[in-house]
């Protein structure tokens, strides 16, 4: 859909004369089109019901000739058919014209609209029947609609709220889409080829302050008592989500948000309001907010869901009753929570109102294991609204009214602040603070931290895609500097667990290290053999030399980011980079920090040979790192070894291994066990016709989580921690083989002349595995690995040959049999002077076809034999 109504547009240009408003999202389908440089929407899309919209933030776009290519663009979008017309409601703009010249069929309407118009075009302002609107657009119309109301609060008075009172965010508020009262930056945007992001940690204030106040103004008592009842938390994350009642903890049991056209409030208790007389009051004012105000749209409804306490308690037996005095219209009940996607719709699309009371405390306590956050049933509806129930019990006493929530730091000066917040306001604060935009003093700061870190916990390991956006600003935010001062925000940082604190404290003073600063392929990491601390500033002064050479400095070697993980067991993002520059501390020391910490390389670009330079670090600590050829066996054993930082490195000139230093401590003799990797790498550079050792050595990391797979190719190679003993334990690999490592070493060696995916990407790697263990651990490839046994080899061979040798099945070990008679034949050395006849060829085939038959013809000429035969009988 973006693509289809940004095609062909580089540029929209929302110049100086007219001031547009800024446009919200508050629906998951909802999307931005054009975001101005500060994160502000000003034209976004949505669907309603079977129907389109396209919303722009000021009416005078509708009649511009800047936006004539994106105006056709919308109306070929909204449009379901285009044999029907273009209707333009009270004013002919320049649209109509320019819809003229394009031969479509344009039809001014005043009226209801019918059959034969298929996209209509309004501004937001008239007090026109939108009612009719939406129906038109459920049935699948298009309707493309411009207006701001910033101007229209201040014509109708002040304390006016647009996002209630403006005409035309009645039917775009269905679709998730409003108008806001705040304006926009103006100005030339650029058009991006993927959907832009709007401004996650945006919270629309106006709605806070007007919507609490509404509701508190009618709870005439100071707090509520509570009996026995111990309520759940609940969670305001939503970008229009507020707290309304606390307990003395400042933990939110009540919290309100909008949601699309609709309105829901969550009671974290069934029984508060049936129980306890002086939450009367707090339950009819929700009531009343909930079903609109004074004037609620006649097509208002309200929902109750999980109610059966509040309906059964006698002083509510005539709540219906009330509820029709309040103007509701109708009240939907549901006594269960079957049906997500319907009130779900009721609320977003309906403009009901959505009544949700249930704690999820004693409901996770009977189900260990389950997320409260995700399968809490009441959660499946609520969360996409931004507002979710905890397994968190809240204390017994008294709650209270939360307050203004926009007061959110200004209220923290407290050595234990009990001030609720919304989450997007706490985060925005914190961003501000972490980007230095603004500065809270220590106790501030604290404060938030800890409020934040309450409430954010239960929701950052959730599957639900309601926390998506969410996450993706912690993990941003957490993924940047971290600075000093927040080092002492709590008795644990955020790398303490993983990847983990230096067993001693660190070294204040400056240390000294010389590295090789070359690189001859590729991005090369270079280590230092330094650890830097979670949280800790670390500075690091290099010669001149590296300047504006791209070097960068990387802290942390666990590259994979897990964002797309259904589980986690470490955060997503832990290392961080940033290019070398001359910085402003002691004698030029660039400052670095990371909220993680972790193993300091250089990373140096492809080509920069500086050699060995010298490089001081303060603020590091020492990590073990053994080096064959260079470090003798008892430095390792008496001093080495015992260095404090939490991750090693053994290397040799091919290979560098990264594991925990818990396992490398436990090495009494690393030259025994790199001599053998050496080995093995130069057994597979030989195979593939590669110099040895490599211009760039291999690395192998072993990670808590990695982004897919057992283990994976790349570089670094990534594997998880219970790889541990087989890449260390140098006699069980002579003894059983080895399969994962060299499995993902011989992906690094595969090349795209003689690889032909998706058969052979995991089947020619293979090879050098087979190779390795056979001329280098003495292990036979029926040991290596349980699909070369003779019996299931043949099993797996008669399989392809009966159905008919289908070139689609010609993948893994059926693939990898093809190569395994080849040699045995004929041997490794024509794999090894075919490998090397590829590097030296000045061109080669692309398409897969071309490059098997290359093949066929390459290796039949190696060995002085026909094969064309034998490689047809395969289906090639």
């Amino acid at each position: 859909a973006y693509r289809e109504l940004t095609a062909g547009i580089s540029e929209l240009d929302f110049d100086a004369e007219a001031q547009p408003s800024r446009l919200l999202l508050t629906l998951p389908h909802a999307f931005p089109v054009a975001v101005n440089s500060s994160d502000q929407v000003l034209i976004a899309a949505s669907t309603l019901g079977s129907g389109r919209m396209v919303v722009l933030s000021h009416e005078t776009y509708l009649s511009s000739p800047k936006f004539h290519h994106f105006l056709l663009n919308s109306i070929a979008w909204l449009s379901s058919s285009p044999a029907q017309g273009l209707g333009v409601i009270d004013e002919p703009s320049e649209l109509s014209e320019e819809e003229e010249n394009n031969e479509v069929e344009v039809e001014e309407k005043r009226k209801e609209t019918h059959g034969s118009i298929s996209v209509l075009c309004t501004d937001a302002y008239a007090a026109r029947d939108w009612g009719a609107l939406e129906r038109f657009v459920r049935r699948g119309g298009g309707l493309l609609v411009g207006g701001q109301a910033w101007y229209w609060t201040t014509v109708n008075g002040n304390p006016a709220d647009p996002l209630d009172g403006f005409p035309g965010n009645r039917v775009m508020g269905a679709a998730g889409i409003l108008v806001s009262r705040d304006t926009a930056e103006k100005g030339p945007v650029m058009v991006s080829d993927e959907v832009p992001e709007a401004a996650i940690l945006y919270s629309y204030k106006p709605c806070y302050g007007a919507d609490y106040e509404q509701i508190a103004a009618a709870i005439d008592c100071a707090e509520i008592a509570l009996g026995t009842e111990c309520p759940s938390q609940v969670v305001a994350h939503g970008s229009m989500a507020f707290p309304l009642l606390v307990d003395g903890e400042g933990r939110a049991v009540v919290g309100a948000s909008r949601h699309g056209a609709g309105r829901v409030v969550v009671f974290g208790h069934e029984t508060i309001a049936a129980t306890r007389p002086s939450a009367r009051p707090a339950l009819a004012s929700a009531l009343a907010w909930l079903a609109g105000g004074d004037a609620p749209p006649p097509s208002t409804g309200l929902a109750m869901v999980g109610t059966v306490g509040i309906r059964a308690g006698s002083h509510l037996a005539g709540l219906k009753e009330t509820l029709t005095n309040l103007g509701v219209p109708r009240v939907v009940e549901f006594d269960s929570f079957p049906r997500v996607e319907a009130i779900r719709e009721f609320v977003a699309q309906g403009g009901g109102g959505l009544l949700v009371a249930g704690q999820a405390w004693w409901w996770s306590s009977s189900r260990p294991g389950m997320s409260a956050v995700d399968l809490y049933p009441g959660n499946r509806i609520i969360n996409s609204m931004g507002l979710t129930i905890t397994a968190v019990a809240c204390g017994e006493g008294r709650l209270l009214l939360s307050g203004r929530p926009l007061q959110t730091v200004p209220a923290l000066d407290c050595p234990r602040s009990t001030a609720p917040i919304s989450l997007r306001l706490g985060l925005r604060d914190f961003a501000c603070h972490l980007t230095k935009k603004s500065q809270l003093s220590g106790p501030r700061l604290t404060n938030l931290v800890s409020l934040l870190r309450r409430d954010l916990v239960p929701l950052l390991g959730s599957r639900d895609p309601a926390f998506r956006p969410l996450r993706a600003i912690v993990w941003d935010l957490l993924r940047g500097p971290l600075w000093p001062d927040l080092a002492a925000v709590g008795p644990e940082s955020l790398g303490d667990i993983f990847p983990g604190r230096p067993l001693e404290p660190t070294y204040r003073g400056w240390q000294e290290v010389t590295i090789d600063v070359s690189s001859k392929e590729g991005l090369t990491w270079v280590s230092t053999g330094l650890y830097a601390p979670p949280a800790q500033r670390v500075l690091l002064d290099l010669p001149s030399l590296a300047l504006g050479r791209g070097i960068q400095i990387q802290l942390g070697c666990h590259t994979d980011q897990l964002y797309d993980s259904k589980t986690m067991k470490r955060h997503p993002e832990v290392t961080r980079s940033m290019p070398v520059v001359r910085g402003e501390m002691d004698r030029g020391a660039m400052e670095v920090a990371s909220s993680w910490g972790g193993l300091l390389y250089l990373l140096v670009p492809e080509g920069v040979s500086l050699g060995k330079i010298r490089v001081r670090v303060r603020g590091a600590a020492r990590a073990p790192y053994f080096k064959l050829g260079e470090t003798s066996l008892q430095h390792w054993q008496e001093f080495e070894r015992h260095y404090p930082a939490p991750w090693s490195e053994l290397a040799c000139d091919s290979l560098i291994l990264t594991v925990p230093s818990e396992a490398a401590r436990g090495l009494a003799d690393p030259e025994r066990l790199m001599r053998l990797w050496d080995r093995m790498t130069g057994a597979i550079a030989y195979l593939a016709a590669e110099p040895h050792p490599s211009a760039r050595p291999e690395r192998i990391v072993v990670d808590e989580q990695i982004s897919h797979g057992w283990m994976h190719a790349g570089y670094p190679i990534m594997v998880h921690r219970a790889s541990i003993p087989k890449l260390l334990n140098e006699q069980e690999m002579r003894a059983e083989g080895m399969w994962g490592p060299l499995h993902e070493l011989g992906h690094n060696r595969q090349r795209p002349a003689w690889n032909f995916p998706p058969h052979t990407t995991e089947a020619t790697n293979n090879l050098f595995a087979v190779y390795v263990h056979e001329e280098v651990l003495g292990v036979a490839r029926a040991r290596a690995h349980p699909d070369l046994r003779p019996a299931e080899r043949e099993r797996r061979l008669r399989d392809h040959v009966d159905a008919g040798c289908p070139l689609a099945a010609w993948t893994v070990f059926t693939c990898l049999e093809t190569y395994l008679q080849l040699q045995e034949a004929f041997g490794w050395d024509p794999f090894v002077r075919l490998f090397g006849d590829y590097q030296r060829a000045a061109s080669t085939p692309s398409t897969m076809e071309a490059k098997m038959s290359e093949w066929a013809e390459r290796f039949s000429r190696c060995v002085g034999r026909n094969l064309a035969p034998f490689f047809s009988a395969w289906g090639w």
